[in-house]
């Protein structure tokens, strides 16, 4: 039985928690947009809204929210201007030359209002500028309700209506969407505040009944439920956690759950998220999900599409740097919004989450946008084949234009290593390993792939649990990669 797993970071600010070393150049300080030429600069006076930002020759322009830049340049000032970090300058991540920011600006947003853009230009591929979305400056809504644990933060529990339409549905009678009401759960940092622009992490669980208590239960939790680094998750990043339910099935065994009699649905296949896993090989597979001539809308592009503009426009993000990560049934999400939404996702991440058929048997259906990559999986994975994984690397090695030919992540002991890949150490900013490599557990960089669109592969060689979350493993891995955007 198939499930999956999805989470994003959201964190505002430099994160100072953790950097991967290998023996790669680095790939620190990598992020959403830049130019390739020129020295990228803010307006004289600090302002990061309007259109006064200008970037390189032909590729920056400053815009309503960012300043850009070259990729010689480095972003904004080191400690950013009047406006700090998250709305001014923004501290330098990475790249060589000097970038500029304003020099004074208003205290919210150097020079431009609570949604104003950067005032420095960012520096190609080693700067930061920050995209605020529109909710920026306003204040966060109350929740109906609040689940989860004091110590870790509460999540606060919200209801979204999404327009689509499930695979049973789609089976049963081809494009009639229908409205239909999907949860989700929002943990603002410690101390939030409107005019500081957030990374947002949305996460994705494994399969499991949906109810409140699906937020910390073992097999459903997302990678993020069990944060190591909890002070800084908890200061630095809006946490989403995206919820399943037994509207939304997935097909895995269309003779006993169909929209017909959804009795013969059983726990590990009616409350999962959607992901068409029935439908590869049949005569719908060209016509599904989106677009004519059924037209129908797949249930989770259509949810994840209405639940991130209402992120962006309820809550301070930084729209440049949004994130996925998920489990199991999530980590299904995790290849489906990466296909999806790669323009809107700065990386997505993934445990355990093979890539949907739906997917694989239609190449050209997925938006052609790059998007930076992680998974870790289990070698073998009894419920969801390891090979899916490989799949799912394998389609976003192509598009994201790594070169040569894509090698296939190893066993953990294996004594060679496939060109293109070399051995990746987890470690925080002080070279401390977090998740060490063993006999068990071996990370992989992609080593041909673009800096700003990074690839990492980590297997597992568990001989029990080997389709558990890892939340050790996958928590701290998942939060330095996100880090570094």
């Amino acid at each position: 039985m198939r499930s999956r797993l999805v989470a994003l970071v959201a964190v505002a600010g430099s994160f100072g928690v953790a950097a991967c070393s290998s023996s790669s150049p680095s790939t620190t300080g990598l992020v959403h947009s830049g130019g390739s030429t020129g020295s990228g600069s803010g307006g004289a006076t600090g302002s990061g809204g309007a259109t006064t930002g200008s970037g390189g020759a032909t590729t920056g322009s400053g815009g309503s929210v960012t300043g850009s830049g070259g990729a010689t340049g480095s972003g904004g000032a080191t400690t950013g201007s009047t406006g700090g970090d998250a709305l001014g300058g923004r501290a330098a991540t990475g790249g060589s030359g000097p970038g500029s920011g304003g020099a004074a600006g208003a205290t919210a947003a150097s020079g431009g209002a609570a949604q104003g853009g950067t005032s420095g230009g960012n520096g190609g591929a080693g700067g930061g500028a920050v995209t605020a979305s529109m909710g920026c400056g306003k204040a966060p809504p109350t929740a109906a309700s609040t689940i989860g644990a004091a110590a870790k933060g509460l999540y606060g529990k919200f209801t979204i209506m999404v327009n689509a339409q499930s695979v049973l549905d789609f089976n049963a009678m081809p494009g009639m969407n229908k409205p239909v009401t999907r949860e989700y759960f929002v943990r603002l940092p410690d101390n939030y505040d409107n005019t500081k622009a957030y990374r947002v992490i949305y996460q994705g669980p494994g399969c499991g009944q949906a109810q409140d208590a699906d937020l910390m239960t073992p097999h459903a939790q997302p990678p993020f439920a069990s944060d190591p680094n909890s002070t800084a998750s908890r200061t630095n990043a809006i946490l989403v956690q995206m919820q399943q339910g037994t509207y939304n099935p997935a097909a895995y065994n269309s003779g006993n759950c169909n929209a017909a009699n959804m009795s013969g649905c059983n726990t590990s296949s009616a409350y999962c998220f959607d992901d068409w896993a029935s439908e590869a090989g049949t005569p719908q597979v060209s016509s599904i999900p989106d677009g004519p001539p059924s037209n129908a809308v797949a249930m989770e592009k259509a949810y994840f599409g209405a639940l991130h503009k209402a992120i962006e426009d309820t809550y301070c993000v930084d729209k440049g740097r949004e994130f996925y990560s998920g489990y199991s049934s999530g980590g299904w999400l995790a290849q489906q919004l990466g296909c999806w939404f790669p323009d809107v996702l700065r990386a997505q991440a993934n445990v355990t989450g093979g890539i949907p058929p739906i997917i694989s048997a239609n190449p050209n259906y997925c938006v052609q946008h790059p998007i930076a990559y992680f998974s870790l999986h289990n070698n073998p994975d009894p419920s969801n084949g390891f090979q899916g994984s490989v799949d799912g690397a394998k389609r976003v090695f192509a598009l994201n234009g790594c070169t040569g030919t894509f090698p296939t992540p190893p066993a953990p002991g294996a004594a060679t290593i496939p060109a293109g890949l070399e051995v990746y150490q987890i470690t925080d900013s002080t070279g401390k390993v977090l998740v060490p490599n063993n006999a068990t557990f071996r990370c992989y960089h992609y080593t041909t792939c673009p800096a700003a669109y990074p690839m990492y592969f980590c297997v597992s060689g568990l001989t029990t649990g080997q389709h558990d979350a890892q939340g050790a493993n996958a928590a701290p891995a998942f939060w330095e990669f996100f880090s570094r955007f």
